[in-house]
């Protein structure tokens, strides 16, 4: 999903979500004049703009726009899988801490 901001931050915001007939600056114009009074977000479907993704599904659509507000500038939000190398990193190094701990707590004890 691509999603063009408009306006400066507030507590008013705007969701436009652009229909699959028209391309995304079709909306440029009424987005540009509800930002004198709101921060606009366009959101641009997968499938529907110039970056050559595909689609997936309206579910996924919908989850994505539903959780852009609060997640934008995260480091996961386009890479979903930025965090695989650290967490096969603890899953694996986890046990093993975890009985060395056990190992050196039972030889102080006792």
């Amino acid at each position: 999903m691509t999603v063009f901001e408009f306006g400066a931050e507030s507590r008013k915001n705007m969701v436009i979500f652009q229909c699959a007939a028209e391309p995304w600056w079709a909306f440029n114009d009424s987005a540009e004049a509800m930002a004198r009074n709101y921060h606009v977000f366009l959101m641009i479907a997968d499938g529907h703009d110039e970056t050559g993704t595909d689609f997936i599904s309206l579910e996924k659509y919908a989850s994505d726009a539903a959780s852009y507000p609060e997640t934008k500038g995260c480091k996961s939000r386009n890479d979903r899988s930025f965090n695989t190398k650290k967490q096969l990193i603890r899953l694996i190094a986890f046990p093993f801490a975890a009985a060395l701990l056990a190992w050196i707590m039972l030889r102080i004890g006792g």
